[in-house]
């Protein structure tokens, strides 16, 4: 064992009970994160005759806050974008298709364990409980491998836990940017970096004048959710730039292939446009901003279908 982050760990569960905890069973690779807790204090402001300092004060409410960053795999990561984008709906015999397109949210909390090294080598297990996706990000750029960013919000914080057993999926190999590809209308668009972020919509900081009122209720949906995303492509001629002008709305697909794992991404989206500039001798850019919308249902705005090998998402 060693002393750094070369040790840590990320697991995660299915709470049956919101903000109570469960041992993590899945595990993942992962980037970088920074969860933690957060504990509002109050003050009296009382006046006291010869005294001049603050010295009276009481914990208060309490949060989990943070995000997590890894690299985008086909395998073990449907529970993640479970997390994500909502409830998953699973077909198939080997290979299996899961689909998200616009499940709810609600009801749906993990328990998230970061295994922690300490400077001495021993991993010390931070579980979160109650966890949920307020927004998330997946991005790729030419030469990387393409991330999944999840901002998380939850109940608490506790270290008194067992750290979990990892193990990890078989094949959880990441995607890269040369198995990604985009098309709009049917017709394959060539670009240096692309990102899409889903933000949930959520309710949080629900505290209230009551028992364990200290520790916030389930983050519920209660604002309608947005896809919108973005990609940078040269400035080829006047086809892009068109749809934005026009305010046309068009099919965009977002793929990532590995063999026979896939993940692919359907939008029907509104381009928010900018206008091309010259900002010096080099080639022009054109970017893109858009977002997911759609008049007849949540499922023709945004439709996600992973294909793998797991039989569960």
């Amino acid at each position: 064992m060693t002393s750094s982050g070369i040790d840590a760990q990320l697991g995660y569960v299915d709470e049956v009970t919101f903000g109570t905890y469960v041992e993590p069973t899945r595990f993942s690779e992962f980037l970088s994160e920074d969860l933690k807790l957060e504990i509002e204090r109050i003050e009296s402001k009382g006046i006291r005759a010869g005294r001049v300092m603050q010295s009276r004060w009481k914990s208060s409410i309490q949060r989990a806050t943070g995000s997590i960053e890894l690299e985008l795999t086909p395998g073990g990561s449907g529970r993640l974008l479970e997390a994500c984008m909502g409830a998953v709906t699973t077909a198939g015999a080997g290979p299996y298709t899961h689909t998200y397109d616009g499940g709810t949210l609600d009801g749906q909390s993990l328990t998230v364990q970061i295994g922690r090294p300490d400077i001495g080598g021993t991993v010390r297990a931070f579980s979160y409980t109650g966890m949920k996706v307020a927004d998330w990000e997946i991005a790729c750029s030419v030469g990387e491998i393409p991330t999944l960013t999840m901002n998380m919000y939850g109940a608490g914080e506790a270290t008194g836990e067992t750290l979990a057993t990892a193990s990890y999926p078989a094949n959880d190999d990441p995607f890269v940017f040369t198995e990604a590809s985009l098309t709009v209308a049917a017709s394959e668009v060539c670009v240096k970096d692309l990102s899409l972020k889903g933000t949930n919509g959520l309710a949080i900081d629900r505290h209230f004048i009551c028992a364990a009122g200290a520790t916030p209720k389930e983050a519920l949906e209660s604002e309608l959710r947005s896809i919108a995303g973005s990609f940078t492509a040269d400035f080829t001629d006047l086809t892009q730039y068109g749809y934005f002008t026009a305010g046309t709305e068009n099919a965009l697909v977002l793929t990532f292939t590995s063999g026979a794992d896939i993940l692919a991404i359907t939008m029907n989206v509104r381009y928010d446009g900018e206008t091309p500039t010259v900002s010096g001798a080099e080639l022009l850019e054109l970017p893109v901003p858009f977002m997911a919308i759609s008049d007849t249902s949540d499922a023709a705005a945004f439709t996600a279908v992973l294909t793998n090998a797991d039989a569960a998402a």
